[in-house]
């Protein structure tokens, strides 16, 4: 298989390309465009609740955040997962 492709990508698009070099089409056709809405704004900006957001308590001031990497981890590694599913899925 001498395919050969050209791929871009970020968090909330998939753009893939097929080289054409000989035949009468541009040299990068598209083959795939997909946006991803869910790797747009902030990993946060879906949720409907406060999670790990605990008032202070016991002399201790401030409030407890300690869900918040996990949470963007989380996001990055479905998204990543996705965009290897629909690559795969393409080329």
């Amino acid at each position: 298989m001498n395919d050969k492709y050209v791929i871009i990508a970020d968090q909330s698009h998939l753009r893939i390309f097929q080289e054409t070099i000989g035949l009468d089409m541009p040299p990068l056709y598209p083959i795939a465009m997909h946006d991803l809405p869910e790797g747009k704004g902030s990993y946060t900006e879906r949720d409907s609740d406060m999670a790990a957001r605990f008032p202070a308590s016991q002399g201790r001031r401030g409030m407890s955040i300690d869900e918040r990497l996990p949470m963007k981890e989380e996001r990055e590694r479905r998204i990543s997962r996705k965009i290897a599913d629909l690559i795969n899925a393409s080329c």
